[in-house]
């Protein structure tokens, strides 16, 4: 194994892509797939309830905005966290880079390193497949899909709203490390579901839903659907927030998970650094 981060970054992805719990991912890549084939076949289980057909870049919001309301990728990314760090200390196969590595924080980094890496790639392949759902199955109805890439004015607001969403997936895997460093893994897995439940019904909440990043994801996505789109508010409407700017918005939700995703770390490599793992 090279002593350089790079190349032990690499070998992490392959170890985690060898594993059978690394395509989970795939459960949300068959969404697309699923709604595409379902309104193009005209099934009566796939309504269809906007004003006006959408754009390409509109479809892939949507596939996004599913994939983070059903938590697949969240909890997926846990189990794939959990296993590299946690199965690794149970069995105390982790004491094999002790020596070759000579840093718990560089091995610590490297983990999820490695899984940010798996869950981009996870991302990038859900792109494809709904970009390709749009343009082979979408596109054949027409009071659905419009056949162009973009509108001009979807595009700002989608782009947040992707954005906010994957830094929620990258939440969920800084949860699962934090987990991972202190719990035994089928513990620090149904912890971790848990405490991704529990973030989602807080986001709803008076107060601590301001302490979530979810609130503000829910809060761009109804200035999205206010801009256009059609369907019922996702946020909690009795809860309010100083500016109705979606860029002022994906801001303090950017800051939220990245001062979630800091802590999480931060605490987790201090226990991992004095953890016994012998």
């Amino acid at each position: 194994m090279s002593s350089g981060r790079l190349p032990l970054v690499f070998w992490e992805v392959r170890k985690i892509l060898r594993k059978k719990e690394s395509y989970l991912f795939l459960i949300m890549v068959l969404i697309p797939v699923l709604y595409g084939i379902g309104f193009a076949s005209g099934s009566d289980s796939f309504i269809y309830r906007g004003t006006e057909p959408m754009s390409c870049l509109r479809w892939v919001q949507t596939i996004f905005v599913m994939v983070q309301q059903f938590l697949i990728f969240h909890i997926a990314l846990v189990i794939v966290v959990v296993r590299a760090l946690s199965s690794e200390i149970e069995d105390r196969s982790i004491l094999l880079y002790i020596p070759r590595v000579n840093s718990r924080a560089r091995i610590f980094r490297t983990k999820i390193l490695a899984v940010v890496r798996y869950g981009l790639l996870g991302m990038a392949l859900l792109v494809v497949v709904g970009v390709a759902t749009y343009y082979l199955f979408m596109i054949n109805v027409p009071e659905v899909a419009s056949g162009v890439p973009w509108v001009s004015g979807d595009m700002p607001t989608a782009v947040l709203v992707i954005g906010l969403i994957v830094l929620g997936f990258l939440v969920a895997a800084f949860i699962g490390l934090l987990l991972a460093s202190y719990l035994k893994p089928l513990l620090a897995i149904a912890v971790g579901v848990v405490a991704l439940i529990v973030m989602a019904l807080c986001g709803q909440l008076p107060v601590v839903a301001y302490l979530t990043p979810q609130f503000y994801l829910a809060r761009l996505q109804d200035l999205w659907q206010a801009s256009g789109a059609r369907g019922d508010s996702v946020g909690n409407p009795s809860l309010v927030l100083f500016t109705s700017d979606p860029w002022a918005v994906a801001l303090l939700g950017v800051g939220v998970s990245v001062v979630t995703m800091g802590i999480c770390y931060w605490i987790g490599l201090r226990h991992f650094e004095r953890r016994d793992l012998g």
